[in-house]
């Protein structure tokens, strides 16, 4: 018998590895061992070939490998085929997601009066990465074992060859996880390429309001019907659907009616954010940006409505709650070793223009452009690793009191506001003494204790030189 996995690929670096189902996205355990069998379950190894190959008895081989059948994970054939194609890159660091802008276009520019990246993305978009790059990008993803792909834009229903890309993925077996769209322009050709290779990607949809009026102040006129009616088509297709929403002065005292709204939808989470004072809000923040005290205000009774409700609708308050919370009662606090950047430490963004950057915002820091080096060596190279590997306890944040819980904020939001990737992130500082002093001990109350992340080595960077590659 030839065991091929089904769906399914051996993911990671070192000895932090799982098995990935790159349809579905679920992650199963395993170890190193058990890495170096499921790697050789392609359609070409017989059970006799992978006990040899392992030093194992067929039986065991056998018995282990029934547990995946079981979960329909692999199956047997009674002849060779052809070779799946698996690739499994063991190279420490791993990296686990690249985030695509594909495009730096977008029907409602000049129209969203928060937009952080417009006049990055519409430059970009002069040299916009052509359907034969993005494709050669995906294929390198592939043969680094990349595991999860996230796509935006600008708006990313405006790339005409989006299903050409899907299709690509799949055959790379990345996982897509999520599509994040204004919800204006709807296209089948789309869905069906999602429903063609079995994808269950979450479809992220910006919605500011529950009001035509609300909704409709930050996005511009004649958008909140189309959005409403762009979140029930995605649902009717099956594909899950989270809300994104801007807390802004227009909408702040209204959220709980907001999340009552979609709870009568079929949502599976919400989440809220405060507008960062970059791009097209410093323009607008008089208008837009909530005073913290509503904001609080607002966070503490959705909060506490979250805990007792249990609602079927996963809710996400910025960085310090979300839902998951009730089922697994334990939150991450930061040392002074761990990353800023700890919820992106194995991901990087792929910009319109081929510009790699950490994230989606900080697109002034670029470690290097996939038109001139390959992903790999990007990746690789000392810049990305510095950057994604910058301490806590190597910023100005080393001595606040509350530190643990945000991680020193924002690297892009510290080199605006002060010109150092090693500065204080002011403007989180409000929202984290809120998480601090009340969002803690209500969490305490309902049994969710608070542990620290794993401890990390320590690395041999000059931190002060990521000043070099800001532009």
């Amino acid at each position: 018998m030839f065991p091929v996995l089904v769906d399914c690929r051996v993911r990671g670096a070192a000895d932090d590895v799982y098995l990935h189902n790159f349809k579905k996205g679920h992650e199963y355990t395993i170890e190193k061992r058990h890495a170096q069998i499921l790697n050789l379950c392609d359609g070409t190894h017989s059970l006799e070939d992978i006990a040899s190959a392992v030093s194992t008895s067929i039986e065991e081989i056998k018995e282990f490998l029934d547990v995946f059948k079981a979960e329909n994970l692999l199956r047997y054939n009674d002849s060779q085929i052809d070779p799946i194609h698996i690739s499994w890159l063991n190279r420490d660091p791993f990296l686990r997601e690249v985030h695509i802008d594909i495009t730096g276009t977008c029907n409602l520019f000049g129209h969203c009066k928060h937009c952080y990246g417009r006049s990055n993305l519409e430059e970009s978009h002069k040299s916009e990465l052509s359907t034969e790059e993005v494709l050669d990008l995906i294929d390198q993803m592939g043969s680094m074992g990349v595991a999860d792909c996230v796509i935006s834009g600008g708006e990313p229903f405006l790339r005409k060859d989006l299903p050409l890309i899907i299709k690509r993925l799949s055959d790379n077996s990345i996982h897509f996880i999520g599509l994040f769209t204004n919800g204006t322009t709807y296209r089948q050709d789309v869905i069906d390429a999602l429903k063609k290779e079995n994808y269950t990607t979450f479809f992220f949809i910006s919605l500011d309001g529950y009001t035509q009026e609300m909704h409709e102040f930050l996005r511009g006129k004649d958008t909140f019907a189309k959005t409403i009616d762009f979140i029930n088509r995605v649902d009717k297709e099956g594909f899950p659907v989270i809300i994104n929403t801007m807390v802004t002065k227009h909408n702040v005292k209204s959220l709980m009616d907001f999340c009552h709204f979609l709870e009568q939808k079929n949502i599976n989470r919400w989440r809220l954010s405060v507008p960062r004072e970059q791009g097209e809000t410093i323009f607008h923040k008089d208008i837009i940006m909530p005073e913290w005290e509503d904001v609080f205000k607002s966070y503490k009774e959705l909060l506490e409505y979250c805990l007792v409700k249990k609602s079927r609708m996963k809710v996400q308050i910025g960085s310090i709650f979300k839902s998951e919370l009730l089922n697994e009662p334990e939150y991450y606090l930061y040392n002074d070793c761990n990353s800023c950047c700890e919820y992106k430490r194995w991901s990087i963004v792929v910009k319109p223009n081929g510009n790699v950057t950490p994230c989606t915002a900080f697109d002034n820091l670029v470690f290097g452009n996939i038109r001139q080096n390959s992903l790999a060596d990007i990746w690789y190279s000392e810049p990305t690793q510095m950057f994604k590997t910058l301490p806590l306890g190597k910023t100005d944040c080393k001595d606040c009191k509350i530190r643990q819980y945000c991680g020193g904020g924002c690297r892009k939001m510290a080199w605006e506001l002060h010109r150092s990737c090693l500065a204080k992130d002011d403007t989180s500082c409000p929202l984290y003494e809120f998480a601090a002093q009340v969002a803690q001990p209500i969490l305490k109350k309902f049994g969710i204790k608070d542990l620290k992340l794993k401890e990390v080595p320590e690395q041999n960077f000059d931190y002060q030189k990521l000043e070099e590659y800001i532009k």
